[in-house]
C-alpha cells in the first residue's frame, strides 16, 4: 500500500507541535501516517477539550471527511512527536477511494479501528479513574519518558480538574512514577 499511497502523494516531515487538522476549519490533504504520533481531541461548545485518543504508524487522518463528503475538519489533530506522513489531496483521496477498491478497504479498516478505539478510550474516560487515565496519557505522548506538559490542558483532555490531577501527580511522585527533574520543569516517568 506504501508505493499505492507514494504514487499519489508526497511524503513530508511534520515537526513536533504541528496542527494536522483544526476542528472546525477546513481540511485540504489526507495524511497516511509512515512514523510518529498524534493526539486527537475534540472541543465541546462549552469550550472545554476531550481527547480521542492517539494515532500511530499506519493510521490515517482525514478519512471521515473523505466518506462524509464534507471539506471541514471533525477533530483537532496535532502532532506530538516528530512524524513522516504521506500527504495526499482531499479530492485526490475521495477520488482514489471510489475507484480503487484496495484504497477504499484500506480507509474502511482504518475507520472501524478508530470506532472501536474510540468506544474503548470513551470506556476509559467513564470507568477508569484518572491515575490510571493520566498514566495512559503520558504513556502515548511522551515515549521519550520526560513530562513537562501544561497541567491545566491535560486535565481538560482528562475531563477532570486541575487540582485533582495535582492530587494524582503528588501521589505518583510519591511512588516515584514520576520523578522531578533538578530545574523541577519536568518529570522523568519510571514506567
Amino acid at each position: 500500500m506504501l508505493e499505492f499511497l507514494e504514487k499519489y502523494g508526497k511524503k513530508i516531515t511534520i515537526k513536533k507541535n504541528s496542527y494536522l487538522a483544526r476542528e472546525g476549519f477546513p481540511i485540504e490533504n489526507v495524511f497516511h501516517i509512515i512514523n510518529g504520533t498524534c493526539k486527537v481531541t475534540t472541543q465541546s461548545e462549552n469550550g472545554n477539550t476531550m481527547s480521542f485518543g492517539f494515532f500511530k504508524k499506519n493510521d490515517v487522518i482525514g478519512e471521515v471527511e473523505i466518506f462524509n463528503s464534507q471539506n471541514i475538519a471533525t477533530t483537532t489533530v496535532i502532532s506530538v512527536t516528530d512524524m513522516i506522513c504521506i500527504k495526499i489531496p482531499l479530492e485526490t483521496s475521495r477520488k482514489l477511494a471510489k475507484e480503487n477498491i484496495q484504497y477504499c478497504n484500506f480507509l474502511a479498516t482504518s475507520l472501524a479501528v478508530k470506532i472501536t478505539t474510540s468506544s474503548t478510550i470513551f470506556t476509559q474516560n467513564i470507568l477508569l479513574p484518572l491515575e490510571e487515565r493520566f498514566l495512559l496519557y503520558l504513556k502515548h505522548t511522551y515515549p521519550n519518558k520526560i513530562f513537562k506538559g501544561n497541567l491545566l490542558q491535560i486535565a481538560q483532555e482528562l475531563g477532570t480538574s486541575y487540582r485533582h490531577l495535582l492530587r494524582v501527580m503528588k501521589k505518583l511522585k510519591e511512588e516515584n512514577v514520576l520523578t522531578p527533574s533538578k530545574n523541577k520543569k519536568e518529570y522523568f516517568i519510571n514506567i
